[in-house]
Parts: C-alpha cells; structure tokens; sequence
C-alpha cells in the first residue's frame, strides 16, 4: 500500500493486517521511497528479554524495536536466527551506506565481523 503524508511518499510493505481508519499501521511503520533520511532507531541493537517463547529486540536495552515469537519447533534454529539478524540490522545498513558511498568501513569493522554478528557467532 502506498500513501503520502506531510508530503512524502512512502509504501507499508508488511503489517499482518493491522492497519487504522486511514491505512496505517499504529506505529506508522513505514519505507520511505526515494529519501535517504534514516527513519530506523539508531543501533547498536541488541538481543533482551528472551523468554521460553519470545524475545526483543531493543536499542540501549530499553527502547523496543522488535518482538520475535520462538516457535517451539524452532526456537533454537530459524527463530534465533531471526533474532540475530534483526539485532544485526543498523551495523548491515551502516556498511552498505559507506561503502555505496566510497566512504569505506569504519577501523576494526569488516564485512565478516558485522556477518558473524548476523549469524549469532559473535
């Protein structure tokens, strides 16, 4: 679903169907097309609160940023999985963005660091 809002133009691309009166998500998650204005909360990212059956992912260990379910079946395999990536997501989006600008990685920052952090080896 595509809207515009205060005049930019931006795509809802998953919201498992929660949207208010007006199409929208209530916490107006959003993809913004053709900005490079960082919407996100800043990282770093880390994994908390994990529970038998869900874990969050949060910013500064306070700011909630996601909530992953761990499906019983698989709450030691795809799911943790996920929660890795998702936590790893700022320091992917960072790398991509220097290096797309010529800026190159921050000193000590490879692309196989910022992988094992993906994978949940790191």
């Amino acid at each position: 679903m595509s809207n515009e809002k205060n005049g930019t133009t931006y795509e809802v691309v998953d919201t498992l169907g929660n949207f208010d009166a007006e199409g929208i998500m209530p916490c107006d998650f959003k993809v913004v097309v053709g900005s490079n204005e960082v919407k996100f909360t800043a990282g770093p990212w880390i994994i908390c609160d994990k529970e038998k059956r869900h874990a969050n992912v949060a910013a500064n260990a306070q700011e909630p940023i996601a909530m992953v379910y761990l499906w019983p079946k698989s709450a030691d395999s795809e799911s943790a999985a996920n929660l890795n990536l998702i936590a790893a997501a700022p320091e992917m989006y960072e790398a991509l963005r220097a290096l797309s600008t010529g800026e190159g990685l921050q000193p000590g920052t490879t692309i196989e660091s910022i992988l094992l952090k993906a994978r949940g080896e790191k």
